[in-house]
């Protein structure tokens, strides 16, 4: 996992580093929020990767989960509050969230 995170941080350092100047060519209208932007583009596959590495899967599975929950809620026509969906929301990352915080602190 890590190799695949460094392999990903230098090809979109270089591939973004090649892009900036061809970009000050061809679009006139870009200012220093899309360069920075562009910046943080560069390493942000190699993040995720690095950081979905920390916790094993369970983010996804929380993401995955709850967005099943709601897909199907959808499609049976059942409603639920939208406080409740903001819970179901906030159910898809709190434990990845809780156990990344266990292991920083």
């Amino acid at each position: 996992m890590p190799w695949l995170s460094i392999v990903l941080g230098v090809l979109g350092l270089f591939t973004t580093g090649a892009v900036v100047p061809y970009l000050n060519r061809w679009v006139s209208n870009w200012g220093p929020r899309q360069h920075w932007l562009l910046g943080l583009m560069a390493l942000f596959p190699a993040w995720l990767i690095a950081f979905l590495g920390l916790l094993p899967l369970v983010a996804l599975l929380g993401i995955v989960f709850t967005d099943t929950a709601v897909r199907r809620l959808d499609k049976s026509g059942y409603f639920l509050s939208p406080f409740k969906y903001w819970l179901l929301g906030l159910a898809g990352l709190l434990p990845a969230w809780l156990i990344t915080l266990w292991i920083i602190v």
